[in-house]
């Protein structure tokens, strides 16, 4: 009985080794619509992290190649966030309601629709997980009544 359990602790310790390796590989899980977005955040009451950007906008391509592919960051987001990669030249409406003037802009909004962070052009890698471990605790105060 006790290899038995000594077995299955082995296996859920090497899956879970597994699935970071490959949250590492694969980065910043980006949800495809806004529906589903809206949905996954009404549902487990996460953060909504909006990310426009475009097919020519070379400071995003940089974002998504350093920043967005870094596992910490991408970590962050996956465990903490909703993300959605929103493309400015498709979603203009969304943009105008946001008040996003350049790309690629970062807007972080809670589950109760107020925006908790935002980010303008590109930031390093260090500079995106200070943003997002600010915006965790934000939204936690916000949820429970005690930010303003």
């Amino acid at each position: 009985m006790h290899r038995e359990t000594v077995l299955a602790l082995a296996l859920v310790l090497s899956l879970s080794g597994f699935a970071t390796a490959q949250e590492q590989k694969t980065g910043v899980i980006w949800l495809a619509s806004t529906r589903s977005a809206v949905e996954t955040v009404n549902q487990q009451q996460r953060p909504l992290l909006l990310y426009f950007t475009g097919k020519d906008c070379a400071w995003c391509r940089k974002l998504e190649r350093t920043t967005w592919s870094d596992s910490k960051v991408s970590g962050t987001v996956n465990r903490n966030f909703v993300a959605l990669k929103v493309d400015g030249a498709k979603d203009t409406q969304l943009m105008e309601k946001l008040n996003v003037e350049g790309l690629p802009t970062i807007v972080i909004v809670g589950p109760d629709g107020k925006e908790l962070d935002r980010i303008v052009g590109y930031v390093t890698p260090d500079e995106m997980q200070k943003t997002l471990r600010k915006s965790v605790p934000r939204q936690q105060a916000v949820s429970s009544g005690r930010y303003r």
